[in-house]
């Protein structure tokens, strides 16, 4: 069996390039772990054990179910109501709730053993991730690319509940379908990653925890990480390591989204202060360090659906030496105002149609 399920060319450092047997009864109002909002080093929006050092963070795992019985295996990240969100210890969402009744959001109940019952939409796990970036100093776009996971044409993280009239959106991405508690217990790791989501650190059901990898990027000049579960792009998928979720184009055209921006050719070196873009990550370097035009403490309305803005810097930028680090959504739309930024090939800046589920964990700390 082959464990790793990754063929590309750099190893380890694409996984975060753009941007967890038998019923557990526990409560959904507490989870399975007891853990804080707060660290030292970070302020959280979503309870767990943040370890920064290791760009992880260990979440409650929940085994729901399909309306068939099949195991759906998830964690909860956002909430469109604020007591839900405070209850469940995860990232209050108001944006979510204008999702409510699009294809790209699941029907979804509470079932008697405190955790959600889908009415459709799967995963499939099984396939090779792949990804072959091009030749350097071009390294954007990939050549060769194939995600991980594949939803189904309902399969979308967004659930929507009823209960006592009342409508919440949910965020519930999965992270290992239709496997009993058994063959995904990988506490210590070594995951087997033919039956949980790529971003899947470790995974540990008799624990009822899932650790996962983290994304660094900024927004309003704070550094952040955040997680990077489904897109509804097969190129985007592949290089976040995500699940490819196509329903979520459902939504492009909702108040959902909120703007991420991406820079395609920026600096490239792991210590190079001024690194940053799909080239530098397609080379090895770590997180493309995108910007998210938003944050959970300051957004207006907050979603964790972003909606990716794609940029290129200029030839005569570059040879100015205007290329440098972006890290607000400010300073993207100066660059732009001032021609030092367009659209890929020239073209107009602006939004790909590209659609990412980007939960915010953590601003970190200076």
């Amino acid at each position: 069996m082959k464990y790793s399920k990754h063929s590309v060319v750099f190893g380890a450092a694409f996984l975060a390039v753009i941007g967890c047997g038998t019923k557990q009864k526990t409560t959904a109002s507490n989870g399975a772990m007891s853990m804080d909002l707060t660290s030292p080093t970070a302020t959280q929006f979503i309870r767990g054990d943040l370890d920064l050092s290791k760009d992880t963070i260990t979440v409650p795992l929940y085994e729901g179910a399909l309306a068939d019985g099949r195991s759906v295996w998830y964690i909860l990240t956002d909430a469109s109501s604020k007591t839900e969100a405070e209850r469940l210890g995860v990232e209050y969402a108001p944006d979510l709730g204008s999702a409510v009744g699009h294809g790209g959001v699941r029907q979804g109940s509470w079932n008697d053993h405190g955790t959600l019952t889908f009415a459709a939409g799967t995963v499939d796990f099984k396939p090779e991730h792949q990804l072959t970036p091009g030749n350097a100093p071009n390294f954007f776009p990939p050549t060769q690319f194939q995600p991980g996971s594949v939803g189904d044409a309902d399969y979308s993280p967004f659930v929507q509940v009823t209960t006592n009239g009342v409508t919440t959106v949910y965020s519930a991405p999965m992270l290992a379908f239709d496997e009993p508690a058994a063959s995904i217990n990988f506490c210590a790791g070594s995951v087997d990653y033919t039956k949980v989501h790529d971003h899947v650190a470790a995974i540990c059901p008799a624990k009822n925890q899932a650790t996962i990898r983290l994304s660094h990027g900024f927004a309003n000049s704070h550094e952040l990480v955040y997680f990077s579960f489904d897109t509804n792009n097969q190129m985007a998928a592949t290089m976040e390591a995500s699940t490819y979720a196509p329903a979520l184009s459902t939504l492009a055209n909702t108040s959902t989204a909120l703007d991420i921006f991406a820079v395609a050719n920026g600096e490239t070196g792991v210590q190079n202060p001024n690194r940053q873009g799909l080239d530098s990550a397609l080379s090895g370097d770590g997180s493309p360090l995108n910007v998210l035009d938003g944050e959970p403490s300051s957004a207006s309305g907050y979603s964790p659906l972003w909606s990716l803005n794609l940029a290129e810097w200029t030839d005569a930028a570059i040879a100015a030496a205007q290329r440098h680090r972006l890290i607000s959504a400010g300073e993207f739309r100066t660059a732009v105002s001032a021609g030092f930024l367009t659209g890929p090939g020239g073209g107009e800046f602006g939004a790909t149609g590209i659609l990412i589920n980007c939960p915010v964990v953590a601003i970190v700390n200076p």
